[in-house]
């Protein structure tokens, strides 16, 4: 046992792979910690051959049957607020280089979400709670239409999702459009509700 957060607890084993295993309470809906655990998995894996690679735990496999996001163990101590100050500046080279490089928002800044090796060097192991966004929106979005993925969100919150690049044209119009118009075949209702 390592350790226990709001959706899931960690384990270390033998072989220093570590186990992320949701927190489900019997009878709970298995869709939304599915899509948050494959979403911690996918962005782990995109921040591998990143210039922040060496800052994030390495992982190996997502086990969506389980809801478990197998990655690397790492050894050290848990940041503490008196790494703060340190923390926050790699955190923030995290979000510029997953934005910019990945189009993922970053995890939520938080001390013991960092593993410091005994060679000083952080790293961060709870990637709770990322989005999405730009082309790599879009991109989900699409395998989403096209029935390869599945989410928990209905086809309105799909819209308002993409709505919210809008403003920004980090994703081309014409692509942009054809998305909107998808989604509008999927529940016409969203024409109504966002004015399109």
């Amino acid at each position: 046992y390592v350790g226990a957060g709001q959706f899931g607890i960690v384990f270390c084993d033998e072989n220093n792979h570590a186990w992320k295993v949701a927190r489900l309470a019997p009878g709970e809906d298995r869709r939304f910690m599915t899509e948050e655990f494959g979403n911690e998995y996918e962005w782990m894996l995109d921040a591998a051959g990143t210039p922040i690679e060496g800052n994030v735990a390495r992982v190996y496999a997502f086990h969506p049957k389980e809801i478990v996001v197998e990655r690397e163990c790492v050894n050290g101590h848990p940041g503490t607020w008196a790494d703060g100050t340190r923390l926050s500046r790699i955190h923030n080279r995290i979000h510029k280089v997953m934005g910019r490089e990945r189009n993922w928002s970053s995890p939520e800044f938080k001390e013991d979400s960092y593993v410091i090796r005994p060679d000083g060097t952080p790293v961060l192991v709870d990637i709770s709670m990322v989005r999405r966004y730009g082309m790599n929106l879009a991109g989900w979005l699409e395998e989403v239409l096209e029935g390869r993925r599945t989410t928990k969100d209905r086809w309105h919150d799909l819209a308002f999702y993409l709505l919210q690049e809008k403003p920004y044209r980090t994703i081309p119009a014409p692509y942009f459009r054809q998305l909107m118009a998808r989604l509008v075949e999927k529940d016409p209702e969203i024409a109504r509700s966002f004015s399109l």
